[in-house]
C-alpha cells in the first residue's frame, strides 16, 4: 500500500527518509567535480570526501546507535557538511569535544542538509526528537526566505529564492518563480518564528538541552529578539576563514573554530549541571 504523503514525511512514530537513504557518493550538490576542476581545492583533493548516508538518508551513524550523550545538529549545508569530510564538519567536531570533556561516548546525528529550510528543520525534528530523545541539540537556522513545499505532485520541492535552476524541470521553476513573486521579508520572518517556537516547546517538552543560531546572525533583531530564548543564542556563526572542497562553503578551520566556539557556551551555559550534566533537567 502506497503511503500518504503525511505518513512518507512526517510519520507519527517514526524519522522521516531522505532519497538518499543507504547511499554513498564521492560529490554532492554544489561539490560537483565538474565544479572542482574549475577550481581545484589546495588541500581537498577528489578522493577526499565521501558523503555516506545512514539507512535514513541522513549523514551521520545509524538511528539506533547508542552512547552516554545523544547529539542532533541540524541545519543546512553548513552543518551537512557540504565539501567537507564528515570528521571535518563542526557537528562532528562539536560531538567529540563534548566526548572529551565529559569524558563520557557520545553519538552525532547530523540531520542537517543541503538547500534546505527552517521549516524542513521544524519538521524534522518534531518527527525526530521523541524517537531519539537527544540529550543536545544544535541548531543552526538557514535564511529565512527559504521554504519547503509539497507541489500538486505530491512532491516535496525545496524553494531558495533567486537561485539558478538551469537543471530543474519547467513546473519547478514555475514554483521557484511564484514564491519569488510573493515572497517578503515580514512574511519570512513570521514564517521562522513559527518554526522556531515549535522547536522551543518541542525541546522544552523532552527537557533537551540546546543552543541555537544561523548563517547570518543579523537576522535575529529589529524586534524578534523579544520572542527568542536569549539563554540559547549563541549570536555567532561559522566565520568563513577558509573554504570547503566546493570552494563556496565553510572550511575545515572555519568548521573548527566554530566547533570550539559552541561546545565552549555550551558547557559555560550549562556548567550548574556539569557534575551530572545529563542527568538533571536542561
Amino acid at each position: 500500500m502506497k503511503q500518504s504523503i503525511i505518513e512518507k514525511h512526517m510519520p507519527f512514530d517514526n524519522i522521516p527518509k531522505t532519497k538518499w537513504a543507504g547511499r554513498e557518493l564521492k560529490w554532492f550538490g554544489m561539490d560537483s567535480l565538474e565544479n572542482w576542476k574549475k577550481q581545484m581545492h589546495p588541500q581537498l583533493g577528489p578522493d577526499d570526501v565521501i558523503y555516506k548516508f545512514n539507512r535514513y538518508g541522513y549523514r551521520c551513524p545509524e538511528f539506533d546507535s547508542d552512547a552516554d550523550i545523544r547529539i542532533i545538529t541540524i541545519g543546512c549545508s553548513w552543518t551537512f557538511g557540504t565539501g567537507l569530510p564528515y570528521e571535518k564538519t563542526w557537528s562532528y567536531s562539536f560531538s567529540r569535544k563534548i566526548a572529551d570533556t565529559f569524558n563520557k561516548s557520545t553519538v552525532n546525528w547530523n540531520m542537517g542538509f543541503s538547500a534546505q529550510s527552517n521549516d524542513y528543520m521544524s519538521r524534522v525534528l518534531m518527527c525526530s526528537v521523541p524517537i531519539l530523545r537527544p540529550d543536545i541539540v544544535i541548531i543552526l537556522f538557514t535564511n529565512f526566505a527559504r521554504r519547503e513545499y509539497f507541489n500538486l505532485y505530491g512532491e516535496r520541492t525545496w524553494i531558495i529564492p533567486n537561485s539558478q535552476l538551469t537543471k530543474a524541470p519547467q513546473y519547478l521553476k514555475a514554483i521557484q518563480k511564484s514564491f519569488e513573486q510573493l515572497s517578503s521579508k515580514y512574511d519570512n520572518e513570521v514564517n521562522f518564528l513559527k518554526n522556531y517556537k515549535l522547536i522551543e516547546l518541542l525541546l522544552s517538552q523532552y527537557k533537551v538541552k540546546w543552543l541555537f543560531s544561523g548563517i547570518d546572525p543579523r537576522h535575529f533583531s529589529n524586534g524578534m529578539e523579544h520572542h527568542l530564548d536569549t539563554t540559547k543564542y549563541l549570536g555567532f556563526t561559522i566565520d568563513e576563514i577558509d573554504l570547503a572542497r566546493d570552494n563556496t562553503h565553510p572550511g575545515v578551520n572555519s568548521n573548527l573554530k566554530f566547533a570550539e566556539r559552541v561546545h565552549d557556551e555550551f558547557v559555560e551555559r550549562y556548567k550548574s549541571q556539569t557534575v551530572a550534566p545529563f542527568l538533571s533537567d536542561a
